[in-house]
């Protein structure tokens, strides 16, 4: 018997990747001079930097992992902060909490994300 259900934030219930993408892209255009694929950005998806960090460092391009995220963290909370919850999603987890199951939000994502962007789209409630 179904008892609980465990939901993905990224990519289930809003969309970062487009916004990362973005935010990779410029500054690595900025930094680094290069012009980032989405070939190559799709390495992160569902996993976390260091695929791409690593695929562009055999490229010959190499970054303070540190100084990329104090840079960018900002703008890519910023960006997504504004993001709405995918379609359907909210509609879905009331559904799940309408049949008294439990419902949890796991998620790879930094704390910082993770502590507001629920609440900006009014689903904090329901996990």
């Amino acid at each position: 018997m179904l008892k609980a259900v465990i939901m993905d934030f990224d990519g289930v219930v809003i969309d970062t990747e487009e916004v990362w993408y973005d935010v990779y892209a410029q500054w690595l255009k900025r930094e680094k001079e290069y012009d980032l694929k989405i070939e190559e950005f799709l390495l992160c998806v569902g996993s976390n930097y260091k695929s791409l960090f690593h695929a562009l460092e055999e490229k010959g391009i190499y970054i303070n992992h540190d100084k990329f995220f104090e840079d960018t963290m900002e703008i890519f909370l910023d960006r997504s902060d504004k993001l709405p919850a995918k379609e359907g999603t909210i509609d879905f987890i009331k559904e799940i909490k309408n049949h008294g199951l439990k419902l949890s939000l796991a998620t790879s994502a930094k704390k910082a994300k993770t502590d507001k962007t629920p609440d900006k789209i009014g689903i904090n409630r329901l996990f």
